[in-house]
């Protein structure tokens, strides 16, 4: 039954009594195992300076007798309490949402609960959920950033609550950062749909209303198309840069891509944002009348986002989300363990994955 009594006494013998009239506590585990409550504490907890023999031994005990921590009583003498923020822009189905997903299981595995907190892209929502953050016991924060103000973050942070910042950097805030070579992604893009004999590529954006908004990740990719253009000596003429905005494009207004498919010459390619931004562009030139990749090749970033809809494989660049994830938990529980905080960076690679919505020229 239980892998660490060998020579001792069975259960009965230990004097627990029926599992349902009383309450197994720690003292109950160490005891049964010969180890200390710290041992039992750091099996549970998955932290280090424990054999894995013996961690093993412990959670096997733990979950033959249903052993559960009591997360008040661990909250008063620890003063955590066990529990993660994770803010992020959206949980939809995409990107974030497979993040989310992510990060919440391994967290879960490491005995920890997740406060999930969405700012729906807006800076001052933002804002005051981090307000809140930083006034809560919570035990750490995992945060996408929207908002390029650096104040309420830094309030987290002054209240020594462990952070990792995901994706989209934040000037003079000094904490975990992990992100992906984003700039290099879109090179490699711009560098394909080159020498498959595309001169003429247009970028489409993704743009907010707020003055606030931490554009970072944006001005990266767009800076990538910028200099992958340059580079080869092609020319970028103003009408070939389209902003657009997740309200037109939720509500299906292509009436900004009207300008792009009026141009003379009309572009061969378009860079995208990211994969939503994709699949509006492409479901808006083909209500003007373009056909996907004949008349003009589409690319997407991230290869999150449900593409089911669509009778073809988008081009993209793939981000490690479950990379990310793991990364990110492992900064946090870094900090957590250890009861610093730290200032480290980690910068994860994407890969191109060619698809059937761009096409070599002949």
């Amino acid at each position: 039954m239980y892998g660490c009594l060998r020579g001792r006494p069975a259960l009965k013998e230990q004097n627990l009594g029926d599992s349902k009239k009383e309450k197994v506590t720690i003292d109950d585990i160490a005891r049964i195992c010969g180890v200390s409550r710290g041992t039992v504490n750091r099996a549970i907890h998955d932290k280090p300076e424990i054999s894995q023999s013996t961690k093993e031994k412990v959670l096997r005990v733990v979950d033959e007798l249903g052993y559960r921590p009591s997360y008040h009583a661990t909250t008063l003498r620890t003063g955590r309490t066990h529990t993660i923020a994770v803010v992020l822009p959206g949980a939809e189905a995409g990107f974030f949402s497979r993040l989310y997903s992510e990060i919440e299981n391994i967290v879960r595995q490491k005995g920890y609960l997740v406060a999930l907190v969405l700012s729906h892209n807006d800076p001052e929502r933002e804002a005051e959920s981090l307000r809140i953050v930083a006034h809560r016991r919570l035990d750490g924060l995992i945060i996408f950033p929207v908002n390029k103000e650096t104040g309420p973050i830094k309030s987290v942070l002054k209240n020594r609550i462990p952070t990792v910042i995901l994706l989209n950097r934040m000037e003079s805030v000094e904490t975990n950062l992990l992100h992906v070579d984003d700039y290099g992604g879109v090179r490699e893009i711009v560098q394909h749909l080159i020498i498959h004999g595309h001169k003429r590529i247009a970028y489409v954006d993704s743009t907010h209303e707020f003055p606030s908004y931490n554009d970072y990740v944006q001005r990266e990719r767009y800076r990538a198309y910028r200099d992958g253009m340059k580079a080869s000596g092609l020319v970028v003429p103003s009408e070939y840069y389209v902003p657009s905005k997740p309200a037109e494009r939720e509500a299906g207004d292509y009436s900004r891509l009207e300008p792009l498919a009026a141009c003379n010459p009309v572009p061969t390619a378009v860079v995208c944002f990211h994969d939503r931004v994709a699949l509006w562009t492409i479901q808006g030139l083909l209500h003007l009348g373009f056909r996907i990749p004949e008349d003009m090749s589409i690319t997407g970033f991230d290869q999150a986002y449900d593409h089911s809809g669509l009778s073809m494989t988008v081009t993209t660049t793939a981000i490690p989300t479950s990379a990310i994830a793991a990364g990110a938990v492992a900064m946090l529980m870094n900090d957590i363990g250890s009861g610093s905080i730290s200032v480290r960076e980690e910068r994860l690679s994407v890969r191109f994955v060619p698809g059937q919505t761009s096409k070599k020229l002949v």
